[in-house]
């Protein structure tokens, strides 16, 4: 009976999926709650440039990649929800980082530049989101953001997979320009 016990054990863990050179997640919306973003999103796994692999995240935002080779991956997340969630508080937070440096940060300030110059989100940026809150503007403006061009910010992570890994990373995003992470 013993062994029966054992063999059992032995069964349930094979059959359960147990995986090795895996990474797996969450996304989430980066607000106060961290809403799982499960339809329309995908996750990509690359090697310098190239993609390597992608899936589709599932309900709950959970995605996973199993039966890796050992390596150094770029791991982020791509929507293809409409953008939403930008309005005049948006553009106010932006002007107060401006004069007040540190107020926004990480994937936030990131989504403050609006216009993709990379330098410190202004007045520009500010006016940019306001005028496509009330329509003026159907996207945010080149030259760096060309038209049609992704909506949203999502946190991108170097991650090493070794022979043994079994990695878990969450990964945010966050339209552009929703600073203060209302959009969900």
């Amino acid at each position: 009976m013993k062994k029966a016990g054992i063999l059992i054990v032995v069964c349930l863990l094979s059959v359960s999926g147990f995986s090795q050179n895996m990474i797996s997640g969450f996304v989430r919306y980066d607000n106060a709650v961290g809403t799982a973003m499960a339809d329309s999103c995908t996750v990509t796994l690359s090697i310098g440039y190239v993609q390597y692999a992608q899936c589709q995240v599932i309900a709950g935002g959970f995605y996973s990649f199993a039966n890796l080779p050992p390596g150094n991956y770029q791991l982020k997340a791509i929507t293809g929800k409409k953008w939403h969630g930008v309005d005049i508080i948006d553009a106010y937070l932006v002007l107060l980082n401006f004069l007040n440096p540190g107020t926004l940060t990480g994937l936030w300030l990131q989504a403050a530049d609006v216009n993709g110059t990379g330098g410190t989100p202004n007045a520009v940026d500010a006016l940019a989101m306001a005028r496509r809150w009330v329509g003026q503007i159907n996207n945010f403006f080149p030259p760096n953001v060309p038209s049609g061009g992704p909506d949203f910010y999502s946190e991108v992570f170097n991650i090493t997979v070794t022979p043994t890994s079994n990695l878990s990373q969450d990964i945010h995003i966050l339209f552009a320009g929703d600073v203060d992470g209302d959009a969900y």
